[in-house]
C-alpha cells in the first residue's frame, strides 16, 4: 500500500514539473523557461524563424531558436558559471558530455569543446567562469541560416 502511494505521488510530482524547451523539442514551454530562469523574456521574428531570448538578472542569456514548425533547432547561452547541458541539449546530452571531458584534459584557462556528431554541432568555451556556446541540429536548421556565426 505505502509503495503504490508512493509511486502514485512520485507520478503526479513528475507530471507537474515543467517542459523545458531543449534542443529538439518545441517551443510550448519557453514562457515556463523564463520564469524558472527568473529572467526577462524577448522575442524577434525572421521569415524563417522566431529567436526566443531570456536574459536573466545577473546578466546571463539563453537564446532558443525556433523554426517555422516550431521546433527549437538552436540554443545558444552566455552565462556566469556552468550551464546545465541536460537542461538546454535534452537527449543530446550524452554526446555533449563525452566532447567536455575531452576538452577538460587541454591544458590553460580556456576551455572550448567542439562536437560534431551525426546532426548535432556544439560549440562551447569556458573563460574564468564566463561560460558560452551554440548547438545546433544541422537538418532542422532553415536554409540560408549561419549557426555557426550566432553566439
Amino acid at each position: 500500500m505505502r509503495l503504490a502511494r508512493a509511486t502514485l505521488v512520485g507520478s503526479a510530482l513528475l507530471m507537474t514539473m515543467p517542459a523545458w524547451a531543449v534542443l529538439g523539442g518545441d517551443i510550448g514551454s519557453i514562457q515556463s523557461d523564463a520564469l524558472r530562469l527568473q529572467g526577462v523574456r524577448r522575442q524577434s521574428a525572421a521569415l524563417d524563424h522566431t529567436v526566443h531570448e531570456i536574459v536573466q538578472p545577473d546578466g546571463s542569456r539563453l537564446r532558443q531558436y525556433a523554426n517555422a514548425q516550431g521546433k527549437v533547432f538552436m540554443v545558444a547561452w552566455t552565462q556566469h558559471g556552468k550551464p546545465r547541458m541536460a537542461e538546454l541539449l535534452g537527449a543530446f546530452e550524452p554526446d555533449y558530455r563525452t566532447a567536455a571531458r575531452r576538452a577538460l584534459e587541454q591544458p590553460g584557462l580556456r576551455r572550448q569543446a567542439q562536437l560534431q556528431v551525426g546532426d548535432l554541432v556544439v560549440q562551447s568555451s569556458m573563460h574564468l567562469n564566463q561560460h558560452s556556446g551554440s548547438a545546433w541540429l544541422r537538418s532542422q536548421v532553415p536554409a540560408g541560416f549561419d549557426a555557426a556565426a550566432r553566439r
